[in-house]
């Protein structure tokens, strides 16, 4: 019954729990040899993930934003470039779904962690 985010390109399908990517705050991994950003939406309260080109990044929990090394920001889901300029996301296939679920749409899925 375990929630998460499923993510489904050419070569990869993978469900990232809901918990870790809670718990562990914003993640950056990667998919297809890019880097993904999986975060919590602090306007949706879901998963989400963007294609980013940093390889780490950490969470202001006060302002509700995900900083990335390079300067980045999301904020509500929305990311800016270092200059505060809204950036058009490059997003992989996502899905919010419970685990079961995903699993028997994509069978034989790579869990993450």
């Amino acid at each position: 019954m375990a929630m998460g985010l499923g993510i489904v390109t050419e070569a990869t399908v993978r469900f990232y729990p809901m918990d870790l990517i809670d718990a562990q705050g914003p993640l950056v991994d990667v998919v297809d040899g890019r880097w993904v950003l999986l975060f919590v939406d602090s306007t949706t309260f879901t998963p989400a993930a963007l294609y980013v080109d940093a390889e780490t990044a950490t969470l202001n929990a006060a302002e509700r934003e995900v900083r990335l090394d390079t300067g980045a920001v999301v904020r509500q889901g929305v990311l800016y470039d270092p200059a505060g300029a809204c950036v058009d996301p490059d997003r992989p296939k996502q899905l919010f779904t419970r685990w079961y679920g995903f699993g028997l749409s994509f069978p034989g899925p790579e869990v993450f962690g």
